[in-house]
């Protein structure tokens, strides 16, 4: 069900929370200390505006000048840590978080930090468990909440999460994302009418907001009323022509009914704005293997196979060959699948200690 990947939790909202440190190179004690605040402001700003490589020099030019006071040491630790997160290098932002905690274990956010990058990673209950931390040490921000509704709705505590952002919407009724995370706790309790009526709620008060025609597009498709769908979704890309996901959904819709040119160029654009998500390639590659353009369906296969292995993928790049009239390649395939096979079967026993 695509709902249960809408709400991703959302790194970029920790950027914001750098703020939360109060520091002003004005109250430096010296040179050193004032030009350390001066690199880990710059670094952050050049976070904010994308510019990821300049970010991390900066910050990096503050630990090597030796970063003696604690306070600065955490926020340069945070500042890092969001631009390792925002460039994908996950571990290397656990890392510093890690170091963060062990230096101010008291400090919530470096705990949400870290129930972010475990959710990043699909680690689920280990995300949980981290943003329960924060929430233990400050109840107050909402954004806890939020990211612990999105952490119940990933592990199908539904009810968990429509109380959390029930408790959201109690103090401030204009809390979007609560609107959001509620209509896919409810979609995946199959109360699909009640989570559109949710989701109408957050359109009202903000009609120009992609991401919830996204989500009403979604939940539309799931319903089998393909035509609504089609509207939101095309509505949503209206408003954010630069989000992967609103392309790769329509094209998934597209493909549903058949219409795989369009598809393909749905799933081209999306590979254009996110050319990591290899199951776009899977994906564009079936179209073609439905339009009989066996060359193009292999050049998308080949790129997925080298970075994603799926033994199914196999069998199927098998069958392009044969239309191909390629028949060594055909055999060779067939040959990798069993043999990945065979090998998922050993896995599985080991696993299973028979």
């Amino acid at each position: 069900m695509f709902l249960k990947k809408i709400h991703i939790l959302r790194a970029y909202i920790i950027i914001m929370l750098l703020l939360f440190i109060n520091i002003s190179y004005l109250n430096a004690q010296d040179n050193n200390s004032q030009e350390i605040i001066i690199l880990i402001d710059m670094s952050r700003r050049e976070e904010l505006r994308g510019n990821y490589t300049d970010a991390l020099r900066y910050v990096n030019m503050a630990f090597e000048l030796g970063i003696e006071d604690i306070e600065q040491k955490v926020y340069a630790f945070v500042t890092r840590a969001v631009i390792y997160i925002r460039t994908g290098l996950l571990q290397d932002a656990l890392n510093d978080i890690n170091a963060g905690i062990e230096i101010t274990p008291n400090f919530a956010t470096l705990y949400e930090l870290r129930a972010i990058v475990y959710g990043l990673q699909g680690h689920n209950s280990d995300g949980l468990r981290e943003i329960n931390n924060a929430i233990r040490l400050d109840s107050g921000p909402l954004r806890f909440y939020e990211n612990r509704a999105s952490f119940y709705t990933r592990l199908n505590e539904n009810q968990k999460a429509i109380d959390d952002c029930e408790y959201i919407l109690n103090i401030n009724p204009e809390y979007l994302n609560a609107y959001t995370l509620k209509a896919i706790a409810l979609t995946n309790m199959n109360n699909n009418q009640e989570a559109i009526m949710t989701i109408n709620h957050a359109l009202n008060i903000e009609p120009l907001n992609g991401e919830n025609y996204y989500t009403r597009g979604v939940i539309y498709y799931n319903m089998g009323n393909l035509n609504n769908s089609l509207n939101d979704l095309n509505r949503a890309i209206e408003l954010d022509p630069s989000d992967s996901k609103y392309f790769k959904t329509r094209a998934k819709l597209y493909r549903r009914i058949g219409n795989y040119l369009e598809a393909i160029n749905d799933y081209t654009q999306a590979i254009q704005l996110n050319p990591t998500d290899y199951e776009l390639y899977e994906d564009r590659g079936g179209c073609y293997v439905m339009l009989e353009n066996y060359n193009a369906a292999l050049l998308d296969f080949n790129i997925y196979l080298n970075n994603v292995e799926n033994r199914i993928i196999y069998l199927i790049r098998s069958q392009v060959y044969e239309e191909l009239a390629k028949q060594a390649e055909n055999t060779a395939q067939k040959e990798e699948y069993l043999e990945l096979s065979r090998r998922d079967v050993e896995t599985h026993r080991r696993l299973s200690g028979l």
